[in-house]
This record gives structure tokens, C-alpha cells and sequence, in this order.
């Protein structure tokens, strides 16, 4: 029996993201060029990421003027409701946050799992017998996927652990 996959995710770091965008939205604007809804793991995140770009052209948001357009969100619901975003207010309590290094944290995972996919699909049809498509053709496609990962990874640079620290500390006018 296959184990079941896990896909990479990390959902504080989400959580953590969308605090700060809630706390203060003109951080938005530093991530949502590359940053989609499609890249959160968690699909309430998803819905709570690009409701939010939504709001935000009509004005300041916030979670209590977001919870409202969640009110039928069933799986919103089962993990607090409105309650569930002023939670998430509450976790932004860091004064400094690198919110360009979170969503490249949320963007790489999110292309890990992208390569999850591709190879399970390869693998998929690697041992599909009927398949009227070559090996050649089938290898071309997966070379072709991961071109596309790799080219979409490279827009974005991803900063390390220590060079994110820097520049907090440099930001802070520590020497």
C-alpha cells in the first residue's frame, strides 16, 4: 500500500502573511506581483488572499469589514469564522516582518508542489501501456513542466535565511 503524499505547505507561514496584510496593506503591494491566490496551500487562504486584492481596490481592509463576504464560507466556518480572521489580526505582533521573504516562502512551496505533481503525472503516464504517446514524447513533456517551474522560479530570487536577517537588522539601523 502507497503512503499518501504530503504535499509541502506551511500554514503559520500563511497565516502569518495574511496578518500582516490585514495590519498593514500596503505590504500588498510588495508581494502581489507574484504572489497568487493559487500559491496558498490552505484554499480558505486562497479565498481570504484574493478576496482581500479585491477589497483593497475599494479601500482599507480589515477583518471584520472582510467577514461579512465569508458568511457562507462552510470551510471558513468549521475553523471559527470571523473570529478565525481577527485571530489572524492578532498574530501580527512582531514589529518587523519580512513579508517579501514569507511569500517567497509560500511561492517555493508552492512550486515543490507543482514538481510534486509533474512527476506523479509522469509516472502516471510512464505506466499507462495503452498510451498511444512515445517515450520520447512523454519525457519531452516532463522536460517541458519542469522548464516552465524552473523559468517561473527564476522571476523571483529567494533570499536565504541569514541575507533576510540582514537586511532586518540593516533596516533597524543596527551596524
Amino acid at each position: 500500500m502507497t503512503e499518501p503524499i504530503v504535499y509541502p505547505h506551511n500554514i503559520k507561514n500563511e497565516q502569518l502573511v495574511l496578518a500582516y496584510l490585514f495590519r498593514d496593506n500596503f505590504l500588498y503591494w510588495k508581494v502581489n506581483s507574484f504572489l497568487k491566490d493559487h500559491h496558498f496551500h490552505q484554499p480558505v487562504h486562497q479565498r481570504i488572499y484574493a478576496a482581500f486584492g479585491e477589497a483593497l481596490q475599494l479601500g482599507a481592509v480589515n477583518p471584520f469589514t472582510m467577514a461579512a463576504q465569508f458568511d457562507g464560507d462552510e470551510h471558513l466556518k468549521d475553523i471559527g469564522g470571523a473570529q478565525y480572521m481577527a485571530r489572524l489580526l492578532s498574530m501580527a505582533i512582531y514589529p518587523v516582518f519580512d513579508m517579501e521573504a514569507s511569500a517567497n516562502v509560500i511561492l517555493d512551496l508552492a512550486r515543490r508542489r507543482d514538481l510534486i505533481d509533474l512527476g506523479l503525472k509522469a509516472v502516471e503516464e510512464a505506466q499507462d501501456m495503452q498510451s498511444p504517446q512515445d517515450v520520447g514524447s512523454l519525457a519531452s513533456s516532463v522536460l517541458s513542466g519542469a522548464s516552465a517551474i524552473i523559468s517561473d522560479t527564476k522571476v523571483r530570487s529567494f533570499k536565504s535565511g541569514l541575507a533576510v536577517v540582514d537586511d532586518i537588522v540593516k533596516n533597524m539601523g543596527m551596524p
